[in-house]
């Protein structure tokens, strides 16, 4: 549950009676409650969209499909609700942000870059337009000077 934030409340709230049933099954019974567990897995959605990884939501769909038939809350809490899913996801996700930062990081200093780079071109590309212009002026005084 530690894994769960503030925004996953419906989320939490499906996982907590999920986790009451649960143990209600396991200590009286009966082994199989196909109908109660096919109607939890109905409302598992939120839980399940609580993981980040797509590939992780993907799978865990599939697989409570298959765990639900078997009418064993326990099996379908154990699915949703594993520590170790959820340990796997929060480093996915954490490193994935890490990523995300350090491409926004290289992509800014590429704009600066690129940027400081094309106006150094354009007050070159001045300087010689600037150049070529005087020589033509006096190139055309001269000739003028010599003509007349």
């Amino acid at each position: 549950m530690k894994g769960l934030g503030n925004r996953d409340l419906p989320a939490l709230v499906v996982l907590s009676l999920l986790r009451i049933y649960s143990i209600i099954q396991w200590r009286l019974g009966p082994k199989k409650l196909p109908n109660l567990c096919s109607w939890i897995g109905r409302l598992l959605g939120p839980v399940i969209d609580s993981y980040h990884g797509i590939p992780l939501r993907k799978k865990l769909h599939s697989q409570l499909q298959g765990t639900v038939v078997k009418g064993s809350l326990i099996e379908v809490l154990n699915l949703v609700d594993d520590p170790n899913h959820r340990r796997e996801d929060e480093t996915g996700f954490r490193n994935d942000l890490i990523e995300y930062a350090s491409m926004n990081a290289e992509i800014a200093e590429l704009a600066l870059t690129s940027d400081g780079q094309s106006r150094e071109s354009l007050k070159t590309a001045n300087r010689i337009s600037a150049g070529v212009s005087l020589f033509i002026a006096i190139l055309i005084i001269t000739m003028m000077i010599i003509v007349a």
